[in-house]
């Protein structure tokens, strides 16, 4: 917050150069999630990882499972963030294991809202421009 801010004696908690700027920064915040997604996709469908020499699944199984494992993340750390302060590093690694599992879990079912709520920040963000 800025010597502004902590002076400013209006109805707004914080003065109109810093809301701007906090309004902007908001925008590259929800774009970067949505190219990320993109971008993933596109990766795991490229890839085609969840195929085998026997079976073959379809390239969108693949890009949705990157994508659930960033939406998963996403919504694992507004439920639980990082909160293991100390640790060896083998229980540091077990712990990160379990999270990028339980994110691609939880991530399967949640993608959908979490992208849509995205671009709908994203969306919003802009009009505010």
């Amino acid at each position: 917050m800025c010597f502004q801010c902590i002076r400013y004696s209006g109805e707004a908690v914080v003065c109109p150069a810093c809301d701007r700027t906090g309004q902007t920064e908001g925008l590259f915040y929800y774009l970067k999630y949505v190219i990320l997604y993109v971008a993933l996709f596109c990766i795991g469908y490229e890839l085609d990882f969840m195929s085998s020499g026997t079976e073959r699944h379809s390239p969108y199984e693949s890009g949705y499972i990157l994508l659930a494992l960033v939406c998963g993340w996403q919504a694992l750390n507004r439920i639980m963030p990082l909160r293991m302060e100390s640790g060896t590093l083998v229980a540091w690694g077990i712990y990160a294991l379990l999270k990028v599992l339980a994110a691609v879990v939880v991530g399967i079912f949640t993608a959908p809202l979490i992208v849509l709520y995205n671009i709908y920040k994203l969306i919003v963000e802009f009009r505010r421009e």
